[in-house]
Protein backbone atom coordinates (compact mmCIF):
# COMPACT_ATOMS: atom_id res chain seq x y z
CA UNK A 1 0.00 0.00 0.00
CA UNK A 2 1.34 3.44 -0.94
CA UNK A 3 1.99 5.94 1.83
CA UNK A 4 0.42 9.40 1.72
CA UNK A 5 1.48 10.91 -1.63
CA UNK A 6 3.91 13.81 -1.64
CA UNK A 7 2.16 16.93 -2.91
CA UNK A 8 4.58 19.78 -2.26
CA UNK A 9 5.56 21.82 -5.34
CA UNK A 10 9.14 20.58 -5.32
CA UNK A 11 8.93 16.80 -5.38
CA UNK A 12 12.68 16.36 -5.42
CA UNK A 13 13.21 18.55 -2.34
CA UNK A 14 10.38 16.80 -0.51
CA UNK A 15 11.74 13.33 -1.27
CA UNK A 16 15.19 14.34 -0.03
CA UNK A 17 13.62 15.88 3.07
CA UNK A 18 11.63 12.74 3.83
CA UNK A 19 14.59 10.39 3.43
CA UNK A 20 16.79 12.68 5.50
CA UNK A 21 14.18 12.73 8.27
CA UNK A 22 13.90 8.94 8.21
CA UNK A 23 17.69 8.64 8.46
CA UNK A 24 17.82 10.99 11.44
CA UNK A 25 14.89 9.16 13.03
CA UNK A 26 16.78 5.88 12.73
CA UNK A 27 14.54 4.22 10.14
CA UNK A 28 17.55 3.88 7.87
CA UNK A 29 20.95 3.39 9.50
CA UNK A 30 24.44 3.99 8.05
CA UNK A 31 25.48 1.12 5.81
CA UNK A 32 21.89 0.02 5.09
CA UNK A 33 20.64 -0.14 1.50
CA UNK A 34 17.49 1.76 0.59
CA UNK A 35 14.69 -0.32 -0.97
CA UNK A 36 14.61 -0.59 -4.77
CA UNK A 37 13.51 2.51 -6.69
CA UNK A 38 10.21 0.94 -7.74
CA UNK A 39 9.30 0.18 -4.14
CA UNK A 40 10.18 3.69 -2.96
CA UNK A 41 8.22 5.29 -5.81
CA UNK A 42 5.14 3.25 -4.94
CA UNK A 43 5.51 3.91 -1.21
CA UNK A 44 5.59 7.68 -1.64
CA UNK A 45 3.31 7.99 -4.65
CA UNK A 46 5.90 9.65 -6.89
CA UNK A 47 7.16 8.89 -10.36
CA UNK A 48 10.50 7.19 -11.02
CA UNK A 49 11.94 10.25 -12.76
CA UNK A 50 11.48 12.49 -9.70
CA UNK A 51 12.87 9.74 -7.50
CA UNK A 52 16.00 9.39 -9.66
CA UNK A 53 16.66 13.13 -9.46
CA UNK A 54 16.17 12.96 -5.70
CA UNK A 55 18.66 10.10 -5.37
CA UNK A 56 21.25 12.12 -7.29
CA UNK A 57 20.63 15.08 -4.96
CA UNK A 58 20.90 12.86 -1.89
CA UNK A 59 24.26 11.56 -3.06
CA UNK A 60 25.48 15.11 -3.72
CA UNK A 61 24.68 16.22 -0.17
CA UNK A 62 26.06 13.08 1.48
CA UNK A 63 22.90 11.21 2.47
CA UNK A 64 23.57 8.14 0.35
CA UNK A 65 26.24 6.58 -1.84
CA UNK A 66 25.38 4.53 -4.90
CA UNK A 67 27.17 1.20 -5.30
CA UNK A 68 26.89 -0.67 -8.57
CA UNK A 69 25.04 -3.93 -8.08
CA UNK A 70 24.13 -3.04 -4.49
CA UNK A 71 21.98 0.09 -4.64
CA UNK A 72 21.77 3.28 -2.59
CA UNK A 73 23.65 2.92 0.69
CA UNK A 74 22.79 5.20 3.61
CA UNK A 75 25.75 7.27 4.80
CA UNK A 76 26.62 8.59 8.24
CA UNK A 77 25.39 12.20 7.93
CA UNK A 78 27.40 13.30 10.98
CA UNK A 79 30.55 12.21 9.14
CA UNK A 80 29.69 12.75 5.47
CA UNK A 81 26.85 15.29 5.34
CA UNK A 82 27.48 18.74 3.86
CA UNK A 83 26.12 22.21 4.57
CA UNK A 84 23.46 21.78 1.86
CA UNK A 85 21.66 19.38 4.21
CA UNK A 86 20.63 22.33 6.36
CA UNK A 87 17.65 23.19 4.22
CA UNK A 88 16.20 19.70 4.62
CA UNK A 89 16.41 19.52 8.41
CA UNK A 90 13.33 21.57 9.32
CA UNK A 91 10.40 22.12 7.00
CA UNK A 92 8.51 25.43 7.18
CA UNK A 93 5.35 23.63 8.29
CA UNK A 94 7.06 21.95 11.25
CA UNK A 95 7.82 23.31 14.70
CA UNK A 96 11.61 23.61 14.92
CA UNK A 97 13.57 21.21 17.06
CA UNK A 98 15.00 23.38 19.85
CA UNK A 99 18.34 21.56 20.02
CA UNK A 100 18.95 21.89 16.30
CA UNK A 101 17.75 25.51 16.36
CA UNK A 102 20.24 26.24 19.15
CA UNK A 103 23.01 24.66 17.07
CA UNK A 104 22.11 26.73 14.02
CA UNK A 105 22.08 29.93 16.07
CA UNK A 106 25.38 29.08 17.76
CA UNK A 107 27.06 28.38 14.43
CA UNK A 108 25.89 31.72 13.06
CA UNK A 109 27.61 33.53 15.94
CA UNK A 110 31.06 32.18 15.20
CA UNK A 111 30.87 31.86 11.42
CA UNK A 112 29.62 35.42 11.03
CA UNK A 113 32.23 36.72 13.48
CA UNK A 114 34.97 35.15 11.39
CA UNK A 115 33.85 36.51 8.04
CA UNK A 116 33.20 39.96 9.55
CA UNK A 117 36.83 40.06 10.71
CA UNK A 118 37.99 39.12 7.21
CA UNK A 119 35.71 41.78 5.74
CA UNK A 120 37.39 44.39 7.95
CA UNK A 121 40.76 43.27 6.57
CA UNK A 122 39.88 42.92 2.89
CA UNK A 123 36.87 45.14 2.16
CA UNK A 124 37.04 47.36 -0.89
CA UNK A 125 35.42 50.72 -1.55
CA UNK A 126 32.83 48.87 -3.62
CA UNK A 127 32.00 46.62 -0.65
CA UNK A 128 31.60 49.61 1.65
CA UNK A 129 29.27 51.30 -0.82
CA UNK A 130 27.16 48.14 -1.12
CA UNK A 131 26.95 47.56 2.64
CA UNK A 132 26.12 51.21 3.31
CA UNK A 133 23.42 51.17 0.65
CA UNK A 134 21.78 48.11 2.20
CA UNK A 135 21.67 49.75 5.64
CA UNK A 136 20.29 52.97 4.16
CA UNK A 137 17.51 50.90 2.59
CA UNK A 138 16.98 49.16 5.92
CA UNK A 139 16.60 52.55 7.60
CA UNK A 140 13.74 53.38 5.24
CA UNK A 141 11.98 50.12 6.13
CA UNK A 142 12.96 49.77 9.76
CA UNK A 143 9.34 49.64 10.92
CA UNK A 144 8.48 46.72 8.61
CA UNK A 145 9.79 43.52 10.26
CA UNK A 146 9.64 41.35 7.14
CA UNK A 147 11.53 43.88 5.07
CA UNK A 148 14.04 44.49 7.87
CA UNK A 149 14.68 40.74 7.99
CA UNK A 150 15.27 40.62 4.24
CA UNK A 151 17.68 43.55 4.33
CA UNK A 152 19.62 42.05 7.23
CA UNK A 153 20.07 38.85 5.24
CA UNK A 154 21.35 40.86 2.28
CA UNK A 155 23.75 42.73 4.55
CA UNK A 156 25.23 39.56 6.03
CA UNK A 157 25.68 37.93 2.65
CA UNK A 158 27.39 41.07 1.33
CA UNK A 159 29.60 41.08 4.43
CA UNK A 160 30.63 37.49 3.69
CA UNK A 161 31.52 38.40 0.12
CA UNK A 162 33.58 41.36 1.37
CA UNK A 163 35.82 38.87 3.20
CA UNK A 164 36.86 37.47 -0.20
CA UNK A 165 36.83 33.89 1.00
CA UNK A 166 34.69 31.68 -1.22
CA UNK A 167 34.33 28.94 1.39
CA UNK A 168 32.69 31.39 3.79
CA UNK A 169 30.48 32.62 0.95
CA UNK A 170 29.35 29.08 0.07
CA UNK A 171 28.65 28.21 3.72
CA UNK A 172 26.73 31.47 4.12
CA UNK A 173 24.72 30.68 1.00
CA UNK A 174 23.76 27.27 2.41
CA UNK A 175 22.75 28.73 5.77
CA UNK A 176 20.80 31.46 4.00
CA UNK A 177 18.95 28.91 1.85
CA UNK A 178 17.84 27.06 4.97
CA UNK A 179 17.01 30.29 6.78
CA UNK A 180 14.72 31.50 3.99
CA UNK A 181 12.64 28.33 4.21
CA UNK A 182 11.58 29.18 7.76
CA UNK A 183 11.75 32.96 8.19
CA UNK A 184 9.08 32.98 10.89
CA UNK A 185 11.26 31.04 13.35
CA UNK A 186 13.99 33.70 13.16
CA UNK A 187 11.71 36.75 12.98
CA UNK A 188 11.70 37.93 16.60
CA UNK A 189 14.79 40.24 16.49
CA UNK A 190 13.34 42.14 13.53
CA UNK A 191 10.42 43.45 15.56
CA UNK A 192 12.88 45.93 17.07
CA UNK A 193 14.02 47.80 13.99
CA UNK A 194 15.88 50.60 15.75
CA UNK A 195 18.01 48.12 17.70
CA UNK A 196 18.67 46.16 14.51
CA UNK A 197 19.86 49.19 12.56
CA UNK A 198 22.07 50.36 15.44
CA UNK A 199 23.76 46.94 15.73
CA UNK A 200 24.39 46.56 12.03
CA UNK A 201 25.79 50.08 11.73
CA UNK A 202 28.25 49.32 14.54
CA UNK A 203 29.42 46.27 12.57
CA UNK A 204 29.76 48.34 9.41
CA UNK A 205 31.72 51.06 11.25
CA UNK A 206 34.29 48.51 12.41
CA UNK A 207 34.56 47.07 8.89
CA UNK A 208 35.04 50.54 7.38
CA UNK A 209 37.76 51.30 9.94
CA UNK A 210 39.48 48.02 9.19
CA UNK A 211 39.21 47.00 12.86
CA UNK A 212 39.10 43.21 12.70
CA UNK A 213 38.75 42.58 16.43
CA UNK A 214 35.86 45.00 16.85
CA UNK A 215 34.13 43.73 13.71
CA UNK A 216 34.30 40.17 15.03
CA UNK A 217 33.17 41.18 18.52
CA UNK A 218 30.28 43.35 17.31
CA UNK A 219 29.05 40.64 14.95
CA UNK A 220 29.25 37.89 17.54
CA UNK A 221 27.44 40.06 20.10
CA UNK A 222 24.73 40.83 17.57
CA UNK A 223 24.11 37.18 16.72
CA UNK A 224 24.23 36.13 20.37
CA UNK A 225 21.44 38.58 21.14
CA UNK A 226 19.50 37.40 18.08
CA UNK A 227 19.88 33.83 19.34
CA UNK A 228 18.60 34.77 22.77
CA UNK A 229 15.49 36.42 21.31
CA UNK A 230 14.78 33.65 18.81
CA UNK A 231 15.12 30.88 21.40
CA UNK A 232 12.97 32.73 23.93
CA UNK A 233 10.19 33.06 21.37
CA UNK A 234 10.56 29.43 20.20
CA UNK A 235 10.28 28.15 23.79
CA UNK A 236 7.23 30.33 24.36
CA UNK A 237 5.56 29.03 21.20
CA UNK A 238 6.39 25.45 22.19
CA UNK A 239 4.74 25.90 25.59
CA UNK A 240 1.63 27.34 23.99
CA UNK A 241 1.32 24.52 21.48
CA UNK A 242 2.13 21.81 24.01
Amino acid sequence: MAEQPIRRASLVDEIVSRVQKEILDGRWVPGQALPPERELAERWGVNRTSLKYALVRMEEVGLIRTKHGVGSIVQDVARDGGADLLKYLVGPEEQPDLLFLREILESRVYIAGAFAALAARRRTKKDIVELTGILDELARNVAVPGEAQRMENLFMRALARAGQNRVFVFVTNSVSAAYKLDLATYAEPFRDGEWLERELRSILAAVVEGDEATARYATEEYFQECARRVLARAKQDKRRSG
